[in-house]
């Protein structure tokens, strides 16, 4: 019976046929019962459709929807040199039934293990044209090359995305995995895709397959609404990583100085000297300035804008980056909303837009997961410090004033 399935996997109505007769229930109860006699361990109160074609979970409370399809019960996985491209059939009688308990207002996801190009290329258009209406999310896996999309269909927009695996003993595919969240209600999309660096040894942002850092949205009204979201689980943990993995870099290149003793032990704070501008009396109509003494710390603790200017050679640059690392080795504990503290050279402000922010980037040690620059810009969480700024330079000061707005 599966060699004939497998044979008339293009007849859509041969396949409806066996699944209406049962006779592909008798071929999944044949080749896959061990399965199922194990799935009955975890039965749940969320499936409102099974037929051991598609499963239907209603995660009512989270307003999602899973639709889970059996698109490995026709294949062999390689036995005997029987290859399972274009040999794969889903019933689409079965999906008919199944999308018919979907309730309304869900964020539907439908996870199976093959891509659409396995199944049968009539399987696939039927089964694409009665999914695409409903679906939000297509999550597979199988050959594990991840290329996560928006794909845009005639009747739906839905995320589609192809796990990474974990390998132990393979170096030629890709090692990774993915985190995504869902708003089910604006059915806004985050993907952040993590890659394994063998010679680091760890997880890291996925720059070998995405220009993005790893970060794919459903949409820009995506990106803004997660640029926005912070929970306070969220906050503490950025606030953990600028006093661990930011504060490590910055004290590593704060003391690299000309001497032969690392910086911090030498380091003296200057006296720093404010010049506020304050208006004239009535006959003079001139700006008067006042000088007031200030401390690095006032700095730091302050949400105000400063100017530093000094003499050649009498310590800005090491005073800056010194800013830098107070505020980071103060981060987990302190109630500053500037906390997220970087240091920028102003001719790395490289051509192309964004330059700015693309300079922040490379300036900062590998971000906590979900965490991008622009997020951390649109809740307002940064300090940033630029050296040896050139008026002059109308581009690199027209891209700086640009960024002051933000």
């Amino acid at each position: 019976m599966l060699t004939s399935i497998r044979e008339s996997c293009d007849d859509p109505a041969a396949a409806n046929e066996r699944y209406s007769d049962g006779a592909i229930r008798e071929v999944i109860d044949c080749v896959q019962l061990p399965y199922w006699d194990f799935s009955e361990f975890f039965e749940s109160e969320e499936i409102i459709f099974a037929d051991r074609i598609v499963e239907v979970r209603d995660y009512e409370e989270k307003g999602i929807v899973v639709i889970s399809l059996n698109t490995s019960f026709a294949g062999l996985g390689g036995l005997n040199g029987e290859n399972d491209l274009r040999k794969l059939v889903v019933p689409d009688a079965s999906i008919a039934n199944a999308l018919s308990k979907v309730p309304e207002n869900r964020f539907v996801i439908c996870a199976h293990h093959h891509p659409w190009s396995w199944v049968s290329e009539s399987c696939e258009k039927l089964l694409r044209t009665k999914l695409d209406k409903v679906a939000d999310m297509y999550l597979f896996g199988h050959v594990h090359d991840p290329r996560p999309t928006i794909e845009v269909a005639y009747n739906g927009k839905a995320f589609s995305n192809q796990t990474g695996a974990l390998f132990t003993s393979r170096d030629d595919r890709y090692m990774g995995y993915s985190i995504i969240r869902v708003t089910p209600r604006e059915k806004f999309v985050h993907s952040i895709w993590r890659t394994y660096y063998p010679k680091r040894e760890e997880f890291s942002e996925a720059n070998d397959i995405s220009e993005t850092s790893g970060h794919l949205y459903s949409g820009d009204d995506a990106r803004s609404f997660f640029d926005k979201m912070w929970s306070p689980g969220d906050i503490q943990i950025l606030r953990e990583w600028c006093a661990s993995a930011n504060y490590s870099l910055q004290a590593e290149e704060f003391d690299q100085g000309i001497l032969d003793r690392p910086v911090s032990d030498t380091f003296v704070e200057p006296p720093i000297i404010e010049i506020v501008f304050e208006k004239g009396s009535a006959e003079l109509d001139v700006p008067q300035t006042i000088e007031k003494r200030k401390t690095l710390a006032d700095i730091v603790s302050s949400s105000s804008n400063f100017i530093v200017s000094a003499h050649p050679e009498y310590g800005k640059t090491t005073l800056l980056k010194r800013a830098c690392l107070n505020i980071s080795n103060t981060a987990s504990g302190s109630s500053s909303r500037n906390f997220v503290s970087v240091f920028l050279d102003f001719q790395a402000f490289k051509p192309g837009s964004r330059r700015v922010e693309r300079a922040i980037r490379s300036s900062l040690p590998d971000l906590p997961n979900g965490c991008t620059v622009q997020s951390i810009l649109e809740a307002g969480y940064f300090t940033v410090c630029v050296d040896d700024v050139e008026p002059s330079d109308a581009v690199r000061m027209r891209e700086l004033r640009q960024f002051g707005r933000v």
